[in-house]
């Protein structure tokens, strides 16, 4: 049994947050871009806070109207 997995991720890659908001990665880094998704460096590597996603869909939502 793998531990982690038991645990609450408080990150994501991009590929993982990318599938979490269904769009691709061209159209995520483009939000990056405008700022309507915070992302985390840790070296090279790019980190995606969980809540981001949520929140980005939040946004999302807001701005249609719904």
């Amino acid at each position: 049994m793998n531990v982690v997995n038991n645990v609450n991720r408080l990150t994501h890659s991009v590929s993982e947050a990318c599938r979490i908001i269904g769009v691709g990665r061209s159209s995520f880094y483009k939000a990056v871009k405008k700022g309507q998704i915070t992302i985390l460096k840790c070296g090279r590597r790019t980190l995606v806070p969980t809540g981001e996603c949520e929140a980005f869909l939040s946004r999302l939502a807001e701005e249609s109207g719904k």
